[in-house]
């Protein structure tokens, strides 16, 4: 689908719940969507629409939390920025990951450097800023944001072990790193 017919589409289809604004020159769609509609939006842009997911941007300022989520198209025609918004101080945004399941690095590296709880997400956690060296509330992309003791060394829990995602039979986990042997 070329943007200017998603345009068409969101305004027909979506009407209350998504508002699109084109820049047919840049090729670039701006989709406006309410949270709620926020999955459902994506998954059709990714699963129907054929667009691909290229990315997540947050937006901390004084006025709102903001989520920027890029999709170009296949065919080359254009991007589509669907953008989902919270009130200033907000710590939750809905999780496209259940239809876009590459967004799943995307959301846990922002639930963890803005301590943004993406809602439906089957795994946020540790990802980016270990509990060893930051306390869990650590939130360092967010505006206030204060430093001053921020990250230190902290007592290593003897009861971790790495999360299983896969459980089948004859499947393993080989970690690696943070720390790296020489065999690697």
């Amino acid at each position: 689908m070329k943007i200017d017919a998603l345009h068409a589409e969101v305004g027909a289809r979506w009407s209350g719940r998504a508002v699109s604004d084109l820049d047919a020159g840049r090729g670039i769609a701006e989709v406006r969507v309410a949270p709620e509609a926020l999955a459902e939006f994506c998954g059709r842009l990714f699963l129907e629409w054929e667009f691909a997911f290229a990315g997540l941007v947050i937006d901390d300022n004084e006025a709102k939390l903001a989520a920027r989520y890029i999709f170009p198209a296949e065919t080359g025609s254009g991007f589509v920025h669907v953008v989902v918004e919270r009130p200033a101080g907000s710590q939750s945004l809905p999780s496209i990951v259940k239809f876009v399941h590459a967004a799943d690095w995307h959301e846990r590296e922002a639930s963890d450097l803005y301590g943004i709880t993406f809602e439906g997400h089957p795994r946020l956690g540790d990802f980016v800023l270990h509990r060893e060296i930051w306390p869990e509330s650590a939130a360092p992309m967010r505006r206030g944001f204060e430093p001053t003791g921020a990250a230190r060394p902290q007592p290593a829990d003897p009861t971790w072990r790495p999360q299983r995602v896969v459980q089948e039979t004859g499947a393993f986990i080989f970690p690696i790193g943070p720390k790296f042997s020489g065999v690697t």
